[in-house]
C-alpha cells in the first residue's frame, strides 16, 4: 500500500514538472508573439505617418498646379488681348495706307495741274501782245499756282507725317510680336515645369506603393508564423489535457484565451494590410 502511494506521488510530481515546463514554453512563445506584434504595429504607425505626409504633399502639389494653371490662363488672356491690339494696329495701318494712296493721287493731280499751268503760262506769254487781258489772267493763274504749291507742300507734310506714323506703328507691332513670343515661351515653360512636378509625384507614389507592398508581404509572413505557432500551442494543449487530467483542463482554458488573442491580432494585421492596399489604389487613380 505504501509502495503504491509512493508510485502515485512520483507520477504526480513528474506530471507537474512536465506541465510547468510546457507552460514556460508557452509563455516564451506568447512573449515572442507580443514582441513581433508590437514591431508590426510600430511599422504600421510609421506607414500611416508616411501616408499622412504624402497626402499633405499631394494637396500642396494640387494647389501649386492649380496656381500654375491660373497663371497660364492669365497669360493666354494677355496673349489674346495682345493679338486684338495687333489687329487694331494693322487696321489702322491699312487706313493710313489708303490715305497715303489718296494723297499720292492728289499729289499726282497737283503735278499735272502744275504742268498745265506752266503750259498756260507759255501760251499766255505768247498771247500778251494780242490780248491785254491776258496779263490779268496770268496773274490769276499765278495766284492759283501759289495756292496749289502751298496745298502741295501741306500734302507733302501730311504724307511725311503718315510715313512717320507708319514707321511708329510697325515698331509697335514688332515689339508686340516679341512680347507675345516671350509670353508664349513663358507659358510653355510653366506647362513643362508642371508636367515634370506631376511626373516626380507619380514616381514618388510608385516608390511608396513598392514600400507598402514589401511591408504587407512581411506582415503576411509574420501572420503565417503566428498561425503556425498557434497550431503548435493547440497541439501542446491537447497533449497536456490528455496527459494530466483536471490540471490540464485549467491550462487548456488559459491556452484557449491566448489562442483567441492571437487570432484577433492576426485579423487586425489583415485589416491594416487591406487599408494600405486601398490607399495604394487611390494613389494610383490620382
Amino acid at each position: 500500500m505504501a509502495d503504491e502511494t509512493v508510485i502515485n506521488n512520483s507520477f504526480a510530481s513528474l506530471s507537474e514538472d512536465q506541465t510547468v515546463e510546457i507552460e514556460g514554453t508557452k509563455t516564451r512563445d506568447i512573449d515572442l508573439n507580443d514582441s513581433e506584434i508590437s514591431e508590426m504595429k510600430s511599422k504600421i504607425d510609421d506607414l500611416e505617418q508616411q501616408k499622412a505626409l504624402l497626402i499633405g504633399e499631394n494637396q500642396e502639389s494640387r494647389v501649386r498646379i492649380r496656381d500654375l494653371s491660373d497663371e497660364i490662363e492669365g497669360l493666354k488672356r494677355v496673349n489674346s488681348s495682345t493679338k486684338e491690339k495687333l489687329g487694331e494696329m494693322q487696321a489702322e495701318i491699312d487706313r493710313a495706307e489708303e490715305h497715303k494712296r489718296a494723297l499720292q493721287v492728289i499729289s499726282a493731280r497737283a503735278s499735272e495741274l502744275e504742268t498745265e499751268v506752266f503750259r498756260l503760262q507759255h501760251e499766255l506769254g505768247s498771247l500778251v501782245v494780242e490780248n491785254g487781258d491776258a496779263a490779268t489772267e496770268i496773274r490769276e493763274l499765278q495766284s492759283v499756282i501759289e495756292v496749289l504749291k502751298l496745298e502741295n507742300q501741306e500734302r507733302g507734310a501730311a504724307v511725311e507725317a503718315l510715313e512717320s506714323e507708319k514707321v511708329s506703328l510697325l515698331e509697335r507691332i514688332e515689339r508686340g510680336v516679341v512680347e507675345t513670343k516671350e509670353r508664349e515661351s513663358k507659358s510653355d515653360a510653366v506647362v513643362v515645369v508642371g508636367a515634370e512636378k506631376e511626373k516626380a509625384e507619380i514616381e514618388s507614389l510608385k516608390t511608396l506603393k513598392g514600400s507598402l507592398e514589401e511591408a504587407l508581404k512581411e506582415m503576411e509572413a509574420k501572420v503565417t508564423r503566428l498561425e503556425s505557432d498557434l497550431k503548435d500551442s493547440e497541439k501542446k494543449s491537447t497533449v497536456v489535457m490528455n496527459g494530466s487530467g483536471g490540471l490540464a483542463s485549467k491550462r487548456g482554458l488559459k491556452s484557449s484565451k491566448v489562442q483567441w488573442t492571437t487570432v484577433a491580432l492576426a485579423s487586425t494585421g489583415t485589416v491594416v494590410a487591406m487599408g494600405a492596399m486601398v490607399y495604394i489604389n487611390c494613389a494610383r487613380r490620382r
